[in-house]
């Protein structure tokens, strides 16, 4: 009798370690988890020293964002329209702290950010419209400053101690720059850069 007994509780302490070392799973670890689309991709070893983003990094991204809310699957072009696009303290450079787009995807309109922490897609009010922003047809914001340079920089300081905010939309760059001396604001033809109207006095 204490021979089957020894067996038993030989066998007990065995499956006791045996849970105890992880020789069972739970169900977290052997179904696969979802992928998280992360937009724009940040190196954390670099990013967090940086202050800027281009234009051009964060809309080669927005076509491969998980729109659908059913499938997450990635928006056609065709099926994609960009009714606004800002950007956020823009430096000389036209890189900003954030850009922020607003699109309509399969009859409902979207709000999608992209900063320091990747990108953000939350729904947005319904009926909202505004001309189509085409990506290809309108100068990207580096070649506006550069074309535009002194007029938006009446001098080498204002480059540090002015903000400034663009946004496209109806075809017409707008850029509000804020300074010491009070808020100026300039429009552009957003196709070909000239400047169409200013409040500089």
């Amino acid at each position: 009798m204490r021979r089957y007994a020894y067996v038993i509780f030989s066998i007990v302490l065995v499956l006791a370690c045996c849970f105890s070392t992880g020789c069972s799973s739970s169900p977290s670890d052997t179904q696969p988890q979802p992928k998280v689309n992360g937009g724009v991709s940040f190196d954390n070893s670099t990013d967090a020293l940086r202050t800027g983003y281009s234009y051009d990094e964060v809309i080669a991204s927005i076509y491969h964002l998980p729109l659908d809310p059913v499938t997450h699957e990635q928006p056609q072009p065709a099926d994609l329209h960009i009714l606004s696009i800002t950007g956020a303290n823009l430096d000389d450079q036209a890189n900003a702290t954030s850009w922020t787009f607003i699109v309509q995807y399969q009859n409902s309109t979207k709000f999608i950010t992209y900063d320091k922490y990747g990108e953000a897609v939350t729904d947005w009010a319904p009926g909202y419209s505004a001309k189509e922003v085409l990506p290809d047809q309108i100068l990207p914001p580096k070649t506006l400053f550069d074309q535009n340079r002194a007029a938006i920089f009446k001098n080498t300081q204002a480059i540090a101690t002015e903000s400034r905010k663009l946004e496209v939309s109806g075809g017409n760059y707008t850029l509000v720059i804020h300074g010491q001396n009070g808020t100026r604001m300039l429009g552009f033809d957003a196709q070909t850069g000239a400047l169409t109207s200013s409040n500089d006095r």
